[in-house]
């Protein structure tokens, strides 16, 4: 060790040595950096030197990861789609902010992330953490190429590698459990037919037969039905995201209620129409069939909060089943998949961004396969569409 740059300072009696060296920056200017040891200077010093070259605005050197957050909100509001901003405000003033907020940017290490990390973990599973790490990862890149604070991105590759492995081997254990959910065709046909002439009949087809998530059945409009050609595109959901989230925003309005585009760019989709959803659609008089297929007294759509509350969870209670609106989708997906529909297609008609999602989340265990209850899945010409009956 240089002994000309070694620093010692006595401490409640105890010595502390350190390595301080000042340095000549390009512009002139002299800087004292000072660290542990000698092999700490020299990264300390390469840090400095390649901030300087990178050309961070010098206020943001001292900017913490809640200063950045800020900016990084302001910066996508405009531009980002309401559920999709106030997703990564929940995980920042929820998970990000009140850990590491109070961090340097510059001083936020691969290792205090993977602690963070492991603390979210412990408390709220993995599925939660990839959603944490997906909202700050992309406001590090954005910090690192607005250069504001820090010059690479603490969250390697690695960061999420263990807990991942972790992940896999708790879901590989659970696979060896008994499936705790699994779909009869009873249930479905019990479900169908309490809903017959009621106004949420249309609904539950729309899920049940079609495979809609609730948001984009409650969004459906007579001009998204092709009667003739039996289809239903889906192009739009309801949203309910919080009025101050949509302010400023392309998707600013006064109502509570938004309708906005679907969830992914594979989500807008054609799916063919059942003949028996056919047969209540055409019920209803042509000069009629204007604006939402179901709508409020004032006709504007129903948030899906309102709808499972006021409607589907008495209607499944008065069943004696506990089923929740999305159990639907995968009924849908389940007994199409039971009966051997090509897995490219289903995927398709349900909007996934590829078949293994189909698999791995939709392709659940349907039960009394031999039952006597005829349900028709899809009724439509095998000259467009597939035609399966369960």
């Amino acid at each position: 060790m240089n002994k000309k740059h070694t620093k010692t300072v006595i401490r409640n009696g105890k010595a502390y040595h350190y390595y301080d060296k000042k340095v000549t920056m390009p512009d002139g200017k002299r800087k004292d950096i000072t660290a542990k040891n000698k092999v700490a200077w020299d990264k300390k010093y390469a840090q400095v030197m390649q901030e300087f070259n990178s050309n961070i605005r010098p206020h943001s050197k001292v900017m913490t990861v809640k200063d950045i957050s800020t900016e990084y909100l302001a910066d996508f509001h405009q531009t980002d789609a309401p559920k999709t901003y106030y997703g990564r405000v929940h995980h920042l003033d929820k998970y990000i902010n009140p850990e590491i907020g109070h961090i340097t940017a510059r001083n936020l290490s691969t290792n205090r992330i993977r602690q963070f990390y492991r603390d979210v973990t412990a408390v709220r599973g993995h599925k939660k953490v990839e959603q944490i790490n997906k909202t700050l990862r992309h406001m590090l890149n954005w910090a690192q190429s607005n250069e504001l604070g820090i010059t690479s991105n603490p969250i390697t590759s690695d960061v999420m590698d263990r807990l991942r492995r972790t992940g896999r081997r708790k879901n590989r254990l659970q696979e060896l459990q008994p499936d705790k959910q699994v779909f009869s065709l009873e249930e479905a046909s019990m479900i169908l037919t309490a809903a017959v002439n009621k106004r949420e009949e249309v609904i539950i087809q729309l899920q049940l037969l079609h495979g809609l998530r609730i948001s984009e059945a409650l969004a459906i409009r007579w001009s998204d039905i092709d009667l003739q050609n039996g289809e239903i595109h889906v192009s739009r959901q309801v949203s309910s995201t919080p009025k101050k989230y949509r302010t400023g925003t392309s998707y600013e309005s006064d109502n509570y209620l938004t309708e906005t585009h679907t969830k992914t760019e594979h989500s807008n989709r054609h799916v063919p129409l059942h003949d028996k959803t056919r047969e209540l659609l055409s019920l209803t008089p042509e000069d009629e069939r204007i604006g939402l297929v179901f709508a409020t007294a004032k006709s504007t759509p129903m948030s899906a909060s309102n709808y499972t509350r006021r409607i589907f969870r008495p209607s499944m209670k008065s069943l004696g089943f506990e089923f929740k609106t999305h159990d639907l989708r995968k009924m849908y997906g389940s007994f199409l998949y039971d009966q051997g529909v090509n897995i490219v297609t289903l995927s398709r008609w349900m909007g996934h961004s590829s078949p293994s999602i189909t698999l791995n989340i939709y392709a659940k265990v349907v039960v009394d396969r031999q039952s006597s209850h005829a349900f028709p899945v899809i009724g439509q010409s095998p000259s467009k569409f597939d035609s399966v009956v369960i």
